[in-house]
């Protein structure tokens, strides 16, 4: 009973927010400047996970130096007004809340660069149930989920990483915790699949928000 972990990161994209109307669209845009023309805009769910660079290399075939210029212009398009297209999922809030009640340390453990990040919580209206905002920067050589969350639990000074969580909904998410030896809640309502979720080992999944809190805090 009590408190089953201490410190809570959660990812941001498909686990806080729905943020795909604004990085399709910043997506379009992007290749549209290459002269690639998207028939299925759904393909470009894709992106929503690895490191933006990988996926223009993996999925169109870029080069390390069109991958590069591809990144800077999508943050052009997605910085520009792109990025606040996005809503909290139904429950979110709640979830939230229930976790910060509970007495755990709430961060957020995001590949999508922090001041985004920051930006966006606010505008949603959640950024005071966070204790941080731990997210990608570049500049400091954080791209990559594990890259993140090792930055984050040194922030944080957890010794213990058994009292660490990760909650996200991809495989990126799943990966990156077991890299850096914490445990894993994947949910399903996001970007991700049960298919993969189940594949890379997610410790439990959630099938809602509401499924999240008691594998935090057990009544």
């Amino acid at each position: 009973m009590g408190l089953n972990y201490k410190y809570v990161f959660m990812d941001f994209d498909g686990t806080i927010a729905d943020t795909s109307e604004g990085i399709i669209s910043s997506l379009v845009k992007t290749l549209a400047h290459f002269g690639v023309e998207v028939e299925d805009q759904s393909f470009l769910r894709r992106f929503i996970g690895p490191p933006l660079g990988e996926a223009f290399c993996e999925h169109y075939g870029f080069s390390g130096e069109q991958a590069e210029e591809a990144v800077a212009c999508y943050r052009e398009f997605y910085s520009g007004g792109e990025m606040f297209k996005c809503r909290l999922y139904d429950g979110v809030y709640d979830m939230l809340a229930f976790i910060k009640g509970s007495g755990a340390v709430l961060c957020t453990g995001t590949s999508k660069p922090e001041p985004y990040t920051e930006k966006l919580l606010d505008m949603l209206g959640v950024r005071y149930l966070f204790d941080a905002v731990y997210g990608a920067a570049p500049e400091k050589g954080r791209y990559k989920k594990k890259e993140v969350l090792e930055y984050a639990l040194s922030s944080c000074g957890i010794r213990d990483r058994r009292e660490a969580l990760l909650v996200g909904d991809t495989k990126y998410d799943i990966i990156g915790a077991k890299q850096v030896g914490i445990s894993t809640a994947g949910v399903l309502y996001g970007f991700g699949s049960l298919a993969d979720l189940v594949r890379y080992e997610a410790d439990c999944i959630c099938p809602t928000p509401r499924d999240v809190c008691p594998v935090i805090y057990t009544v």
